[in-house]
């Protein structure tokens, strides 16, 4: 249209005019096609790179400030986090960059009219965007990761088994992620009427400066298509600069969450564990006393005694969930921070929102056949017959029907097939009868004779597979009780 503002209107230009027009619809097709292609892949890269960033990030986290966070708002921050940053990048692209090159256009054909006029508009323009902003409302982001938001609300069951780096390769191979990334346009007349307005600004004072009808024609028709194709633009600027402004608050939130961080470190080769002349005080008060605990490489230990009296407190300071107040722990006689490379199972371990499968192979390989016997050998395939998918069946508990009893045996065949030395088990067959329990008792001598481990139970059928015996009585620990 510009072709029209300086010079007569005639055939040989309405020719320039008509290839002009195909050639830019040909470019915009082929960019078109690549976009859809190439440019969303990136766009959900980027918020795939995002939210696998603050993921790993939970790693660091002080084991024992896990207990204190709402995991399932932080789960969501970093899924908020991750579309915020997307939809700005995603925005500038699709709006505001075409928005600069249309308003610097508009800009330069009206300089060449009147000089007051793209001041004139500037202002208007500005007003405009400062009315959508002061009543815009934030709309909720359709974007989510279910597999991301199971993995952070269970963020104190990956640390406890140790599969860290399992969960992150699963949700790093994940396509259940859906990203939204457009701005759905709401009708706003008194957004419809200033946009008007500012059309008329530079159509009026056209008509009335420029005498060469050709001219007013083309200007009619140049200032009517761009007003056109900025109006919808303009109205995505409000939600980017929205958009910004949520990323910056969220990325604050979500590095005061990240910011008590530790440096763990896991000790795979010991052959001896001391904790000596320790204490551990919980927030109520309750002081839980450790004089002395010896644990040997091979060692297969179990740990009685009433409810409440820190026979669990015991094991989460050997798997650096908990932190000594006073007293140290000594790996090899040589006195550390570090907690050994276990895996820590509870009566309360979680099922994660992947296969039946990779729950219980976590980062191990077994096959499939040998996976269906362990099933059998602990007395659950009643259970998994019923399953629809067989070893691929998704355990969400909002599908399937997950008895605690079946989660407690499915807790100990991971730590059978799990290739970790050492294990540590708290309760592991509370809801269990007396018939599984013996199940469960003869496949630990059978698959753990190599393995190092420590049972808390209150039940007797597991002090005779433990060779050693620790009692926990009025909340301290001690050695070669008696166990009437």
């Amino acid at each position: 249209m510009l072709l029209f503002l300086n010079d007569v209107f005639n055939k040989e230009r309405f020719v320039i005019l008509i290839l002009s027009l195909f050639i830019i619809y040909v470019i915009k097709t082929i960019f078109d096609h690549f976009y859809k292609k190439e440019v969303e892949k990136g766009f959900y890269s980027l918020k795939h790179s995002s939210e696998m960033y603050y993921f790993r990030k939970l790693e660091k986290l002080d084991p024992s400030s896990l207990e204190h966070i709402d995991k399932e708002y932080l789960g969501n921050k970093i899924l908020e986090i991750s579309y915020n940053l997307n939809k700005i990048v995603s925005d500038l692209f699709e709006y505001c960059l075409p928005f600069v090159i249309g308003m610097v256009i508009y800009m330069v054909v009206l300089t060449q009219i009147n000089i007051f006029l793209p001041i004139i508009t500037f202002v208007l323009i500005l007003s405009l965007l400062f009315y959508e902003y002061k009543k815009y409302e934030d709309e909720e982001a359709t974007n989510y990761n279910d597999l991301l938001k199971d993995f952070v609300f269970k963020l104190t069951d990956i640390r406890m088994l140790n599969c860290f780096s399992f969960c992150a390769k699963k949700l790093d191979k994940s396509d259940n992620n859906i990203c939204i990334l457009r701005n759905k346009i709401k009708y706003d007349l008194v957004y419809d009427i200033a946009s008007m307005i500012i059309l008329l600004v530079a159509i009026i004072p056209s008509i009335f400066i420029l005498k060469n009808v050709v001219d007013i024609l083309g200007v009619l028709s140049f200032f009517t298509l761009m007003a056109i194709g900025l109006k919808d633009l303009m109205y995505s600027i409000v939600p980017t600069i929205k958009n910004i402004k949520r990323y910056k608050r969220n990325k604050i939130i979500l590095e005061e969450y990240l910011s008590n961080t530790i440096q763990e470190k896991h000790i795979n080769e010991w052959k001896k564990i001391n904790i000596k002349g320790a204490n551990f005080i919980y927030e109520s008060g309750v002081e839980i006393k450790i004089p002395n605990f010896e644990f040997n490489k091979g060692e297969n230990i179990s740990i009685l005694g009433a409810a409440g009296m820190g026979k669990s407190t015991l094991l989460h300071i050997l798997s650096g969930m908990y932190r000594l107040n006073e007293g140290f722990t000594y790996v090899n006689d040589k006195q550390t921070n570090a907690s050994i490379d276990s895996m820590y199972i509870t009566r309360s371990t979680k099922m994660f929102k992947i296969s039946l499968r990779d729950n219980l192979l976590l980062d191990n390989k077994m096959s499939d056949e040998d996976l269906l016997k362990l099933l059998k050998e602990i007395d659950v395939m009643e259970w998994y017959e019923g399953l629809n998918d067989g070893l691929d069946t998704i355990i969400d508990i909002n599908y399937i029907n997950l008895p605690d009893q079946v989660r407690e045996k499915l807790n100990i065949l991971r730590g059978v097939i799990s290739d970790k030395e050492t294990l540590l088990l708290d309760e592991p067959t509370y809801d269990l009868d007396i018939e599984s329990e013996k199940i469960i008792a003869n496949m630990i001598k059978k698959y753990w004779k190599k393995k190092s481990y420590i049972i808390v139970t209150h039940r007797p059928i597991f002090t005779t597979i433990c060779k050693k015996h620790y009692f926990m009585k009025n909340h301290q620990l001690l050695e070669s009780e008696p166990l009437l």
